[in-house]
Parts: C-alpha cells; sequence; structure tokens
C-alpha cells in the first residue's frame, strides 16, 4: 500500500484548515503546506505524488493565478514521469492523481510560456 489517500487527505485537511482557521489566501495556504510537508516531498515517492496533486489541484481549483507554484507543478509533473512512483499506485490511486491533474495542467497551461517546454 503507498499510503497515497492518506497523504491527500493529510493535504487536503492542511489545506483547508490554513484557509479556514489562519485566514490565509489559496497562494499562502499552497505554500505553508508544502513547507508543512516538504520532510514527505523530498522523499519522491507516492505520498509526494498525493501531496503536490491535492495542494496544486485545490489552489487550480480556488485561486485566480497560481503563477507562483510553477516550481511545485514541475516537481509534480517529474514525479508524475517516474515509473517507480507510479507502478506502487493502483488503479484507484491514479484516477484521483488523473483527476488532479485534469484541474492542475489546464490552469498552468493558460499561463504565458515561459521558454520551458513543459508551461508551452
Amino acid at each position: 500500500m503507498s499510503e497515497y489517500f492518506e497523504y491527500k487527505y493529510l493535504a487536503t485537511d492542511a489545506f483547508f484548515e490554513c484557509i479556514n482557521r489562519d485566514g490565509l489566501t489559496y497562494i499562502q495556504a499552497s505554500g505553508k503546506c508544502f513547507v508543512e510537508f516538504s520532510a514527505q516531498l523530498d522523499d519522491n515517492d507516492a505520498k509526494a505524488l498525493a501531496i503536490y496533486g491535492t495542494i496544486l489541484a485545490n489552489a487550480a481549483k480556488y485561486a485566480d493565478s497560481i503563477a507562483s507554484l510553477k516550481e511545485k507543478y514541475v516537481n509534480f509533473m517529474e514525479l508524475c514521469n517516474q515509473q517507480q512512483v507510479i507502478s506502487v499506485l493502483n488503479d484507484n490511486e491514479r484516477e484521483y492523481m488523473h483527476e488532479d491533474l485534469n484541474w492542475i495542467k489546464p490552469k498552468f497551461s493558460q499561463l504565458q510560456c515561459c521558454g520551458e517546454s513543459h508551461f508551452c
């Protein structure tokens, strides 16, 4: 078991706690969550995939602009392309990952091309 859903829940809970309890904007909440989960993100595994995807998808759903999260998007996409990370996910986990991607990718594709092929 990859712990994907456990970390998806934890990231969702932390994100909305930052908004509701702390009164942060969606982008501020994203930044705070990325800091809070930095140890898990450094592992570059399914947990990190769940955290990146959840936080970025929530930001993409609710924030007007997510341009400041480009670096996190790059990290997420790199994880999505690592077969050893994806291979530990079961079908349900992959489905949720793809749902997150469906929120995230269009928001980043709206950004003006910055010369990096994964943003064009």
